[in-house]
């Protein structure tokens, strides 16, 4: 039987909406805000890069790095960068 609504309607409006109820359970588990850049850093900084390793990889130099992971420590309220890998990612490594 055909109610009349569009299928694919339906189910992109179900994955929006599963998408924004992921985001809204990160952020309520107190899921560090960080940017996009940021969490590539620290995933690079989780796998044991050096800030030299990192900024050849992603084609900076080791000064953007630098304050990049600067940021990252500000935000999260941490001054080094293993407490910044631990806490981002014990409480909300994004998928």
């Amino acid at each position: 039987m055909h109610d009349g609504r569009d299928p694919r309607i339906t189910l992109v409006h179900a994955s929006r909406v599963a998408c924004d109820l992921r985001k809204f359970t990160r952020r309520r588990a107190g899921a560090p805000r960080l940017t996009a850049r940021q969490w590539e850093l620290l995933r690079l900084v989780a796998a044991g890069h050096s800030n030299a390793d990192i900024a050849r990889q992603l084609f900076l130099s080791e000064n953007t790095v630098r304050k990049h992971l600067e940021n990252i420590y500000q935000r999260l309220s941490v001054s080094s960068r293993t407490a910044a890998v631990a806490l981002a990612f014990q409480s909300g490594y994004p998928t």
